[in-house]
């Protein structure tokens, strides 16, 4: 996953740009695609036909409707496969929504199906579910548009509960066309490069927040309480205290630390430098983090983070991932944490870290409330509920995170 981030960079700084040109809302697609078996299935390799639409639910978000055909060539190891059709729901993300050359990531999911008798794969049942993620690049040509792109796929049965369950993992190429099939418009959540005075960011404090949350990290309980305080410097900087303090596997855990961001035009910097203590072990940490708001609903972030322990040798930390709002109130991250860097043992150091925040829908002044998930890059996975007093009336997610505030990869 981290090679496909580096590479979704590369392409991003190498894309054009042109800022708010308008787009067809809607399109018909035709694909082919075409994948190789892995393991088991290395002699077989599938071609599969898709018909469909596109609909663009804002500049950076894709939603795809498409019927399939699939036509297998060669054989598995366990036999002949056989030839099926079904459809697939899919979701694309498009950091870079503006210009004339478009990289994205996307997956999908749906159903196929085959004749009772001939399975897709022998010991198989008349149905398999159809799993794929990747990368492409997109070409705009007027109302026509061209794309590519690399992607792994799953198939099975579903039928991992019992001892047999055939199915067929691969990696494959595809080619699609879409033509537009409204006429070119402004679309509601395009980004507007952020028209507000200073940068996009107002010049108003956040406030505070208050986290409750319960978690685990391998098979310790974790129970912690989180306070945060934010407050302006300057028009374009802040100063964030955040103050923690809790059990950790029936021991007391305090950590403390301050921040200083600076919220640039498209980009947001920040140093953040704490002190924890736990079972007696004193440890700073000095961490620094960058995120590029590629659009106004997503972004590229990066943390590096050393901790030093009296005593001890110094650990490392990192984190390479994507931030989106496909709704205003909804928070979405996956990424990937490098943990424990520094150690010998780097074998298990990469492991995937992802995050989750819903804003519940109450509406009250300054206030704001939501419930939120996350398995963080020192892989603790925990839950719980927070409350911000905003100050400035009633502010979404996005609105805080891109206007107000700063959120540290942890």
């Amino acid at each position: 996953m981290s090679k496909a981030l580096a590479l979704l960079i590369v392409l991003l700084l190498a894309s054009p740009t042109r800022a708010d040109e308008p787009r067809a809302r809607l399109h018909a697609t035709a694909g082919l695609r075409f994948e190789a078996g892995l393991g088991s299935e290395g002699g077989l390799t599938l071609g599969l036909l898709s018909l469909g639409v596109d609909w663009h639910l804002a500049s950076s978000f894709v939603l795809s409707a498409r019927g399939l055909g699939l036509v297998p060539f060669g054989a598995s190891d366990d036999g002949a496969a056989h030839a099926g059709g079904g459809g697939e729901l899919g979701l694309r993300l498009v950091p870079l929504p503006d210009g004339d050359v478009q990289p994205w990531l996307g997956a999908s999911a749906g159903l196929l199906f085959f004749g009772r008798d001939t399975p897709f794969l022998p010991g198989g049942d008349l149905y398999d579910f159809v799993l794929s993620y990747g990368l492409g690049l997109d070409v705009h040509l007027g109302r026509l548009t061209l794309g590519a792109d690399v992607h792994y796929v799953h198939l099975s049965n579903g039928q991992g509960l019992v001892a047999a369950n055939p199915a067929f993992d691969g990696v494959g190429v595809g080619l699609v066309a879409r033509w537009a099939l409204t006429q070119p418009e402004e679309l509601t959540s395009a980004w507007d490069r952020f028209p507000e005075p200073h940068g996009g960011r107002p010049c108003f404090q956040l406030g505070w927040t208050v986290d409750l949350d319960a978690g685990h990290a391998d098979d310790a309980s974790l129970y912690t309480l989180r306070v945060r305080f934010m407050e302006r410097l300057s028009e374009t900087g802040l100063v964030l205290v955040d103050l923690e303090g809790g059990s950790l596997a029936d021991a007391r855990l305090l950590e403390g630390g301050i921040a200083l961001v600076e919220q640039l035009d498209v980009a947001t910097l920040g140093v953040h430098v704490g002190y924890r203590d736990f079972v007696g072990i004193d440890t700073v940490v000095a961490a620094i983090q960058a995120e590029v708001h590629a659009s106004r609903e997503v972004s590229i972030v990066a943390l590096g983070e050393l901790e030093a322990t009296a005593g001890g040798d110094p650990l490392g930390r990192a984190g390479l991932g994507l931030r989106a709002y496909p709704f205003p109130s909804l928070f979405v991250e996956v990424g990937v944490g490098f943990d424990r860097i520094g150690e010998q043992a780097l074998d298990d150091a990469s492991d995937p870290y992802l995050g989750l925040e819903w804003q519940l829908p109450f509406h009250f002044d300054n206030w704001q409330f939501s419930l939120f998930a996350e398995r963080q890059i020192s892989t603790i996975d925990m839950v719980g509920i927070r409350v911000a007093f905003t100050g400035a009336g009633y502010l979404t997610l996005r609105d805080v995170d891109r206007h107000t505030a700063w959120r540290r990869l942890r």
